[in-house]
C-alpha cells in the first residue's frame, strides 16, 4: 500500500501563521487520511500546487462525507493537470465567456471594437471601476 506521508510532510512544511492556513493544513491532512484509507495512489497528488490543493478542500470534504473515493481521485487528477483559474471554473461548473474583438481601420490607424453582452459589460465595468471610466455613445 502506498503511503501519503510525503504529502503530509509537504503540507506540514507550509509556513503560515494565519488561522485560514492552519485550517487548510488540518483539512488537507484529513483528506489525505481518507485517501490513504480508501487506497488511492498518492502519485495522483504529488504534482499539485499549493493553491490547487487549497482550492479542492471543500469539494474533497464533500466527497468524503458522501463516501465517494472516485470523486476524490478525480479532484486530485484535475488539480494536478489544471491551472488554478481553470480548476476554479471546473469546480464551479462554469466556462469562460468569449469576448469578440474586431480591428477597425480608422484613417492611418486602427481601433478595436469589443462586442459584449450586457452581462459581460457589467462584469467588465465592475472589475475595472477603479481604473476606467466607460463612455457610452
Amino acid at each position: 500500500m502506498n503511503t501519503w506521508e510525503p504529502m503530509r510532510e509537504h503540507v506540514n512544511s507550509w509556513r503560515a501563521n494565519s488561522q485560514t492556513y492552519q485550517s487548510n493544513v488540518a483539512s488537507l491532512l484529513e483528506v489525505f487520511d481518507y485517501a490513504e484509507e480508501w487506497g488511492l495512489d498518492p502519485a495522483c497528488a504529488e504534482s499539485i500546487s499549493r493553491s490547487n490543493l487549497r482550492e479542492i478542500i471543500h469539494e474533497a470534504k464533500k466527497a468524503i462525507r458522501r463516501g465517494l473515493p472516485e470523486r476524490l481521485k478525480e479532484l486530485f487528477q484535475q488539480a494536478a493537470e489544471m491551472k488554478t483559474t481553470d480548476l476554479r471554473l471546473w469546480l464551479r461548473g462554469e466556462e469562460r465567456d468569449i469576448i469578440m474583438v474586431e480591428k477597425v481601420p480608422f484613417g492611418a490607424t486602427s481601433h478595436y471594437v469589443v462586442r459584449l453582452t450586457k452581462k459581460q459589460l457589467r462584469r467588465v465595468e465592475k472589475a475595472t471601476e477603479l481604473t476606467h471610466i466607460f463612455v457610452r455613445k
